[in-house]
């Protein structure tokens, strides 16, 4: 769905912030996630096209935030807990889903 409703270009311009993408590809921020490519220099990769490695890292998010509410997941992977220090570092993908959820309505209501 986020390849249909978000272009290459609209992406790589919201992660054109720089504290936004700092998140996004440290993997020390949420462990466990899909973290994003970034060039030499910690920035964007010119001409990526983010949008897998972003379904990617909503995906993963959601499956540990589901494991916690379901008491536990049978993979290796830790659970995201409501009060833990992870949960405190989720502004970042917060503010991506909110992107992603506007353009995401805002594709599939055209038609309507």
């Amino acid at each position: 769905m986020i390849s249909l409703a978000v272009t290459q270009a609209q992406l790589l311009n919201r992660l054109d912030d720089k504290q936004l993408f700092a998140a996004l590809s440290n993997s020390q921020v949420i462990q466990d996630v899909q973290v994003l490519s970034a060039d030499a220099s910690g920035q964007p990769i010119t001409g990526s096209d983010y949008r897998k490695e972003v379904s990617r890292r909503v995906y993963d998010i959601r499956n540990r935030i589901v494991h916690m509410k379901e008491g536990g997941s049978q993979s290796s992977q830790q659970l995201l807990t409501p009060y833990g220090p992870e949960a405190r570092n989720l502004s970042a993908d917060l503010h991506l889903i909110r992107f992603l959820a506007e353009h995401t309505m805002e594709y599939w209501s055209a038609p309507l």
